[in-house]
Order: structure tokens, then C-alpha cells, then sequence
């Protein structure tokens, strides 16, 4: 039987694949009863918290000169899947490119 905690790095790990929510409640009921609806929603807000936390970051090293790929380097090893370190480090260097318009002008 899975701990709490490796319930909640298990959900984390799904949500960040882009499982659905019925598939990640089986993931974890699978393993025993238990209050999993609780765990899946910590580990959503986890999940979009971090994601957030990213993407500003993401933001202020492109306006501080850094690559693309040295973001997307810097998102893996925060546990980030490759495929979506790009998204996430494509989205925010058209926003650092956006806002340093902004700020030219």
C-alpha cells in the first residue's frame, strides 16, 4: 500500500502527463481505499502552482539574456517532462519579448 506521499507524487506525475482525472482516481484507488479525491486535488494545486511559479521565472531569465535551451534545461531538472519545459519556456519568452516592448517603448 502506497503512502500519502507516494500518492501525491504519483497524481503529480499524471496530471503533469495530462491524465484525466478518472484515470488517476483508479491509479490510486487501485492501490487501496482511502480518501483520493483529497490527494488529486493537492496535487493539482501543486501541479499549477509550480507551473506558475515556472513560467515567471521562466519570464525574468529570458529578459535576464538566457537561451532557450538553457531555460528548458533549467525547467527538467525541476522535474518538468522535456516536451513541456518547451511549451512552458516558449510561452514565457513570448511574454519577456512582449513585456520588454512594453517596456521600450
Amino acid at each position: 500500500m502506497m503512502t500519502r506521499t507516494e500518492q501525491f507524487d504519483l497524481a503529480v506525475r499524471m496530471i503533469r502527463k495530462g491524465e484525466s482525472s478518472l484515470a488517476i482516481e483508479a491509479a490510486l484507488e487501485a492501490d487501496g481505499p482511502g480518501d483520493v479525491r483529497a490527494v488529486i486535488a493537492e496535487a493539482g494545486k501543486y501541479a499549477r502552482e509550480t507551473q506558475e511559479a515556472a513560467f515567471a521565472c521562466a519570464v525574468e531569465a529570458f529578459k535576464q539574456g538566457r537561451t532557450f535551451f538553457d531555460v528548458c534545461k533549467a525547467l527538467e531538472k525541476c522535474d518538468f517532462h522535456p516536451y513541456d519545459s518547451q511549451v512552458v519556456a516558449g510561452r514565457a519568452q513570448a511574454q519577456a519579448e512582449k513585456e520588454m516592448a512594453e517596456k521600450s517603448l
